[in-house]
């Protein structure tokens, strides 16, 4: 029982460190003739007693006898993750993982116990469960540190070394899940993204996935299936803006076309210089409806010249010969058969009535 209470007696001291070294400094002040003043900051207290104090704990993780492995693994885990250690510096944090974590696997990779193999692998696995966890908490001071990728890459290295470790299935399933829980928070942190790369990956990332596809070929599938890598985008040279094209002047619009009919053939002109039709004027647009003239005041005689028509052509004389030769018709024998009296005949000098055209 003497290994149990000496880590309780390690636990309590380790938590009490903070208000001891604040009280001893404070009595300080009130001397005098003090000599070696004693400083209460975290480096202080990270030298003198917190780092001792690890590594005594960690030193207990490693013993033969189970129970005393599996109680300072528990103590251990309560003092790097109390929140006295959280003022620690960048430096302070890469020195507990090369006094305390790194030694502390190590040991772990020796047959310690032969007679408690499943309990080794426990043991194991909740060390390697323990350096992820301090990893994680502690990512960003950790990342300010120059060696950061060296860091990164012992922690793989202790990794790949867990993985064939045990002959059973619990750190095969352990330790991948460990490290799947780390690369993706790293990832959502941005820590292997890379603006000046080609990639858009730091060279960070190309390191990791060569560490770690030696020992899980499969992982950066597994757990990037989603991930695409962006492909360099070609750089387009840039023309320099072009004026703008002048642009067309307005058109008029065109009258739709409509097929001659016998009222808009207009009769020659007579012998004697007049003219014998009434042409609409142009300005009239073209009524869809039948227009209704009205009756002539005075019947024509048969003795006015007959009107000279153009034969209409029709889409639906498909392969009639057009006629060469006018059909020469006589106006009053078209008004005596037609029951649509046709178009008068004017002279020049009568001007057209506008109500008449309804």
């Amino acid at each position: 029982m003497c290994p149990l209470q000496l880590l309780d007696l390690m636990h309590t001291l380790h938590t009490r460190a903070a208000s001891i070294y604040s009280s001893w400094a404070e009595e300080q002040r009130h001397l005098e003739a003090a000599g070696r003043k004693i400083e209460a900051d975290s480096h202080t207290l990270w030298s003198s007693c917190w780092c001792p104090l690890l590594q005594g704990m960690a030193w207990l993780c490693v013993d033969a006898r189970r129970q005393v492995r599996m109680q300072a693994l528990t103590y251990l885990q309560r003092a790097l993750l109390v929140h006295d250690l959280q003022t620690l510096d960048a430096a302070e944090w890469e020195s507990c993982f090369n006094k305390v974590l790194f030694p502390l696997l190590t040991k772990l990779l020796d047959n310690i116990s032969p007679a408690d193999v499943g309990g080794m692998e426990e043991t194991r696995m909740r060390a390697c469960t323990l350096l992820s966890k301090v990893f994680l908490q502690h990512l960003s001071p950790l990342l300010s540190l120059p060696t950061f990728a060296a860091l990164w890459l012992t922690i793989l290295d202790f990794m790949d070394k867990y993985m064939h470790a045990g002959s059973s299935d619990l750190l095969l399933e352990a330790i991948p899940e460990s490290l799947k829980n780390m690369l993706l928070v790293m990832d959502t942190a941005g820590i292997f993204l890379s603006s000046d790369s080609r990639t858009g990956y730091s060279a960070l990332w190309e390191i990791t996935w060569e560490r770690i596809d030696c020992f899980l070929p499969h992982l950066r599938e597994e757990l990037f299936k989603q991930a695409v890598m962006p492909e360099p985008v070609p750089s387009v040279p840039v023309e320099p803006p072009q004026p703008p094209a002048p642009s067309p002047p307005p058109t008029e619009p065109k009258a739709p076309s409509r097929p001659a009919s016998p009222q808009d053939n207009t009769a020659p002109p007579s012998a004697n210089g007049t003219d014998r039709s009434s042409p609409v004027p142009p300005s009239t647009p073209p009524m869809p409806t039948p227009v209704k003239m009205s009756p002539p005041e005075s019947p024509p005689s048969l003795s006015q010249s007959p009107l000279i028509l153009q034969p209409l052509a029709s889409p639906l004389q498909v392969g009639v010969p057009p006629m060469s030769l006018p059909i020469i018709l006589n106006p009053a024998l078209i008004e005596a058969t037609s029951p649509v009296p046709l178009l008068s005949t004017q002279r020049a000098s009568d001007p057209v009535d506008p109500t008449e055209v309804k």
